[in-house]
């Protein structure tokens, strides 16, 4: 569905809902929302017709913040999701959550109320929906933003998909504090700051990391290549092989953003084993 025909029935929805008790409002938003996008309630068999059962026909964009029967709360596995790990701030993670929803789960767009619910029951990352807004407001083209009126349902965008994909969340840089007074020239010739230890064995492990994350990519594609996954193969597995076979170390943080990239590119195949563990193959 366009932006503008998803925009269309979000304000249609909302005008059904006002001819009901504030209080029901949201309820009637979302049951409004349900009917216009072809969403039919049929009754079970052999159930009365107060208790029926949901059919979705399309994946869409949900505008509610999820219950009880919330997939991504009721079916989401946080340990098929390490990268969330390596996430450091609000941002990542919703980032992370939006294109989970979207790959695993054929959902294109939740509200931060839905995010901040599911980051902190699923996995354990504490935060609140104002949190969620505030990160996602200031996120730029990250993300896509569909406001009806106090609803807003965050779409994550290929700029987005690209920030999380490089894996080197940069801090923002802070302005440099001015030098002498104001309106006179420093008599001094100025000096380049020689940086500190810290300074320099942080920019050592920035520049290390990069390298781990091309060389990752790298390194998993010759196995493609050489025809390793023509069995199905865990994560696990994968970075084993690498160790032992090809003198490689990686941390699993570093390899399991690039099988998911694999994954969407139509490379390999994954399947969930009786443990609930990914197992990654070639079609």
């Amino acid at each position: 569905m366009k932006d503008d025909e998803l925009k269309a029935l979000f304000k249609k929805a909302a005008k059904i809902s006002e001819a009901v008790p504030e209080t029901l409002r949201e309820a009637a938003f979302n049951r409004a929302v349900d009917a216009l996008l072809g969403i039919q309630q049929v009754p079970t068999q052999g159930s009365s017709p107060k208790t029926r059962k949901t059919v979705k026909h399309t994946p869409s964009t949900e505008p509610s913040t999820g219950g009880a029967a919330d997939p991504l709360l009721t079916e989401l596995d946080h340990n098929a999701y390490p990268q969330m790990e390596t996430a450091p701030r609000v941002l990542e993670r919703a980032l992370m959550l939006l294109r989970i929803a979207k790959d695993d789960f054929r959902i294109d767009g939740l509200g931060s109320s839905r995010i901040a619910k599911v980051l902190t029951e699923k996995f354990r990352y504490r935060t609140t929906y104002q949190a969620v807004q505030q990160a996602l407001g200031a996120a730029g083209n990250k993300v896509d933003r569909v406001s009806v009126g106090r609803k807003t349902t965050y779409r994550i965008m290929h700029p987005g998909e690209l920030y999380l994909d490089t894996g080197q969340f940069g801090e923002a840089q802070k302005p440099s504090r001015s030098q002498g007074a104001k309106g006179k020239e420093s008599k001094k010739v100025s000096r380049a700051k020689k940086p500190t230890q810290k300074e320099v064995k942080r920019t050592s492990q920035g520049k290390k990391a990069a390298r781990r994350s091309k060389g990752s990519m790298v390194a998993i594609k010759e196995l493609v290549a050489e025809g390793y996954f023509s069995s199905a193969r865990r994560i696990g597995d994968v970075q084993e092989h690498l160790q032992h076979k090809k003198g490689l170390s990686f941390k699993v943080t570093a390899l399991s953003p690039v099988l998911l990239r694999l994954l969407r590119d139509n490379v390999i195949d994954r399947v969930k084993a009786e443990d609930g563990q990914y197992e990654y193959k070639q079609h």
